[in-house]
């Protein structure tokens, strides 16, 4: 499947909970059978996150502790200091002001994005849709280069994200 129609048809459903100032972003990827400790791997480890996401750690994310991330070299670190592991079900760690916790339950990944700027919010699920037809593609068996950045803008990250801007103001 082409990357775009990739990107257009994964149904991740972004939900929006907004209280006291802040914003939670709730995505739910559905990753087609496979197992918890693959996507484990593709959520904690390094290399693997560098093939699909903008959180590039300097460290797995595998035990509680600071750590740092990039999304490629030119970018300045942020905080991606790991607040709490439960080992193959549950990661929660900063990415730089946020808050992300991933959650694994058997075949869905679910992913919880507390914004320090609540108004990024369609920004980030944008970004997150894009990463996850990445990842989809990659679990797949399909080679598939990151697509994240200004070059995910060549993917239709800019329609996603005014789509989600209306629906957030929506909701």
């Amino acid at each position: 499947m082409d990357i775009r129609d990739r990107i257009l048809a994964l149904n991740i459903a972004p939900r929006l909970h907004r209280a006291a100032g802040q914003a939670a972003l709730e995505l739910s990827f559905l990753t087609e059978g496979a197992d918890p400790q693959t996507i484990w791997s593709f959520i904690s480890e390094p290399a693997e996150l560098a093939k699909w996401s903008p959180i590039v750690p300097d460290r797995p994310l595998t035990e509680v502790g600071p750590a740092t991330t990039r999304e490629s070299a030119e970018f300045d670190a942020l905080p991606a200091d790991v607040i709490s592991v439960e080992p193959g079900h549950e990661l929660v760690h900063r990415w730089g002001d946020d808050t992300i916790t991933w959650r694994i339950s058997g075949d869905r990944l679910d992913c919880i994005n507390v914004l320090a700027i609540p108004e990024m919010a369609s920004y980030n699920a944008a970004g997150w849709q894009v990463c996850f037809a990445v990842l989809a593609a990659i679990l797949e068996g399909e080679e598939q280069e990151r697509l994240v950045g200004t070059r995910a803008k060549e993917y239709g990250w800019s329609q996603l994200q005014q789509r989600y801007e209306r629906e957030f103001a929506d909701g």
